[in-house]
């Protein structure tokens, strides 16, 4: 299989941004499981690290979490949004392992697909994955002035030219502001 290198382009950042981050609050609001799980989707994080998260690794008290083996092999560690923690919290369960474990068998989750393919359809746009996410973030806040190295420690990556996969420039805004 080949790797697919193409670039996904985000246009309107902060507005697709909003849209997203809407829809997630508005379909899953009674489901606060799922609306955790794609909501960390909105700070940058990759499907893996959200899938293998423990609530060992929350600080619900100080508002952070790390994450460990990571793609870069160091543990991490992030703010922890309040619209994140609010859903966290209403999560009926022991509080301990994996914080997004299968309700049906109690381990990992294999597959977020089916939720995300009801998100998509919600949303009006086939285009969103989890990872599609990462770009959203990243774009929306470059719109809004984020400097690259801001963004680039948000995704968790080592290197600050990474960010470049994942930042769709806005020549528009950038030539207003030039």
């Amino acid at each position: 299989l080949k790797k697919d290198n193409t670039k996904k382009i985000v246009i309107n950042g902060a507005e697709m941004f909003k849209r997203i981050f809407e829809g997630i609050n508005d379909y899953y609001a009674t489901q606060p499981f799922y609306r955790a799980l794609f909501l960390f989707g909105f700070t940058g994080r990759r499907k893996s690290e959200i899938l293998k998260l423990k609530w060992e690794n929350m600080d619900l008290d100080n508002n952070y979490y790390w994450i460990e083996g990571t793609k870069n092999n160091e543990k991490q560690k992030y703010e922890l949004p309040n619209f994140i923690k609010e859903a966290l919290l209403q999560i009926q369960d022991a509080h301990t392992g994996l914080v997004f474990k299968s309700p049906v068998t109690g381990r990992m989750l294999k597959n977020t697909d089916g939720q995300m393919n009801k998100l998509k359809k919600h949303l009006e746009m086939p285009e969103l994955t989890l990872h599609y996410m990462r770009n959203v973030l990243v774009s929306a806040l470059a719109e809004r002035g984020t400097e690259a190295i801001t963004l680039s420690g948000m995704l968790g990556h080592r290197d600050a030219t990474t960010i470049n996969k994942y930042l769709s420039l806005s020549y528009h805004n950038s030539s207003k502001k030039g």
